[in-house]
């Protein structure tokens, strides 16, 4: 028997949680025929039970399970030591691609494709899923404009439009829930690329409910957002970091914020959710470009868009981005 753990993540990775990715290695249990459960807590774990874990665990010292084995998989898994006096297996990679041998016999650690070879439709407990609001799918990784100089993104591995496509479909007949896209940058040839699949797929499938991560140089264009959401989209995030041109700019962005204003409008006029992702430059910048970064933001705030949403992160420094925010700052 194989018992995943439900622990709570450890790390944040997205609106979740639980690691998804625990749900998706239960749908890989079932094809291969394997039996398994879930439960709450590692010491439900029988002694002659196989304990199965998420990387993303908020307490490593669970690995010290009186079991005879154990599997842990998930973002990071090779860069975490675990200790344990158990056999051990350590899995990097889509579930889709693990076999029945890696499962059984393996130990150490293991290293399959990211991406999925097949759809897979996640196994999630009744429990869990009324909770839920949106359900991630992993279409790969990597941003296509990838030039922004707060960023590390590499350039993207993506799954191709059609999987994907047929992925929400299967994952939305199951749960009735809005599928999220994983990939943090894709360009508007991919998106549109997945929606021009859905809407082939329609008379077959059905309406879906999707959800993506956007550049606001693509959602600015009203167009390109009205055709993805007659395929279903009901939700975007867009990466709009600072509402400053200047700021903007001087980290390479590739938007202005008159593309972020045109994206505000338009996700209302098409009832879109839209969350924004803004960065702390705040002790970065001059006093005028902050002035002129809140005048905008009260805009925004001010605005009626009735599902809007904005979270902000703390800035990660890197050589190339001082240099640029110093010489900008100079400028005053």
């Amino acid at each position: 028997m194989y018992t995943l753990i439900l622990n709570r993540k450890g790390q944040h990775t997205y609106s979740y949680e639980y690691a998804i990715g625990l749900f998706y290695f239960a749908h890989r249990l079932e094809q291969l025929g394997l039996p398994f459960r879930f439960c709450e807590s590692p010491f439900q774990v029988g002694n002659d039970e196989v304990a199965c874990f998420s990387n993303l665990i908020s307490d490593p010292s669970i690995f010290n399970v009186n079991v005879p084995r154990i599997i842990v998989g998930g973002m990071g898994a090779h860069a975490r030591v675990i200790t344990s006096t158990h056999d051990v297996l350590q899995i990097v990679g889509a579930s889709t691609n693990i076999t029945k041998e890696n499962i059984e016999h393996d130990t150490g650690l293991i290293t399959k494709a990211l991406l999925p070879s097949d759809v897979e439709v996640p196994i999630i407990p009744t429990s869990i899923q009324k909770n839920l609001r949106t359900i991630q799918l992993n279409c790969g990784s990597g941003c296509f404009y990838n030039k922004c100089l707060f960023c590390d993104r590499s350039k993207p591995k993506l799954t191709n439009p059609e999987l994907v496509a047929l992925n929400i479909c299967e994952i939305f007949k199951r749960y009735h829930l809005s599928v999220q896209i994983s990939v943090d940058g894709p360009n508007w040839e991919y998106l549109h690329s997945i929606a021009s699949e859905l809407i082939r797929l329609q008379p077959v499938h059905g309406n879906v409910l999707w959800a993506c991560s956007a550049r606001a140089i693509d959602t600015a264009n009203y167009d390109n957002l009205r055709f993805l959401v007659e395929s279903g989209l009901n939700s975007v995030g867009v990466g709009i970091e600072y509402l400053c041109d200047d700021v903007l700019r001087t980290i390479n962005k590739g938007i202005t914020v008159r593309d972020v204003l045109r994206t505000l409008h338009n996700t209302m006029e098409l009832d879109l959710y839209l969350h924004f992702c803004l960065i702390d430059f705040d002790p970065f910048v001059t006093k005028s470009d902050k002035e002129i970064h809140y005048t905008n933001l009260y805009k925004i705030l001010n605005s009626k868009h009735s599902k809007l949403s904005m979270s902000i992160s703390t800035l990660l420094s890197n050589p190339e981005l001082d240099r640029a925010l110093a010489d900008n700052r100079r400028k005053e």
